[in-house]
């Protein structure tokens, strides 16, 4: 290299995900010429590459659920947060949807831990086919979602939790030649004009989520703030 940072020797080791995707490499440059690298130097900085890739690995792991690969709760109230803040500031409306599968315990007891992450991993399919690029979903507790509905009134987010509630309940698993009956509870509210921070949505959709529990569940309800921005 002519030019500034001067670079006369290159070795890189690639960091690759364990799907196969590279990611970038691993470098080690010099101003100074040096040999190539002999294979235990290479080898050693194959190891070093494959430390930081396993670091990279588990930091991703700690922001999502290990059985969805949704973002967590932290996570997923971060980029509510950050959502919330964007809809503050361009004047545009926010829904929130905090949903639980009713009786969901049921289903690890019955058929087993893993048919209940099967049918977690269905539920964050029909999920994702509701929504739209800009929208989020997210795992915060046990059978507990949260879907973060971007520039759409909680009126329009109504309809939309409505029919994933009915989709829900046509669901196959290993419940459908039994009795048990798959069906969500649902809570629901929109960005108010005395918002002051995405923990009040939370807030209020958590409400709306103990009322549609509290008055027989397999139903979404939707609680309104003083008024909707």
């Amino acid at each position: 290299v002519q030019g500034r940072p001067h670079i006369r020797f290159y070795a890189g080791a690639p960091l690759r995900s364990p799907d196969g995707h590279n990611l970038g490499t691993l470098c080690v440059l010099d101003t100074t010429p040096r040999p190539l690298l002999d294979p235990n130097g290479q080898q050693r900085l194959q190891w070093l590459a494959d430390l930081v890739m396993r670091e990279l690995e588990l930091r991703r792991l700690a922001l999502q659920c290990p059985v969805t690969g949704l973002p967590n709760r932290p996570t997923f109230l971060m980029i509510g947060e950050r959502e919330f803040q964007r809809a503050r500031s361009e004047g545009l409306p926010l829904a929130l949807l905090l949903f639980d599968v009713d009786n969901f315990r049921q289903i690890n007891s019955r058929w087993g831990h893993a048919a209940g992450d099967r049918l977690l991993l269905n539920l964050c399919d029909l999920c994702r086919s509701f929504l739209r690029e800009q929208d989020y979903a997210g795992r915060l507790g046990d059978g507990e979602f949260a879907l973060l509905l971007v520039n759409r009134d909680s009126q329009d987010a109504l309809q939309e939790a409505e029919a994933l509630r009915l989709a829900v309940t046509r669901l196959p698993g290993v419940h459908s030649h039994s009795d048990f009956a798959l069906h969500i509870s649902g809570g629901l509210t929109g960005l108010g004009s005395d918002d002051r921070s995405f923990e009040d949505l939370l807030h209020r959709a958590v409400q709306a989520l103990h009322l549609a529990k509290s008055n027989g569940r397999n139903q979404i309800a939707r609680l309104m703030a003083g008024s909707e921005a």
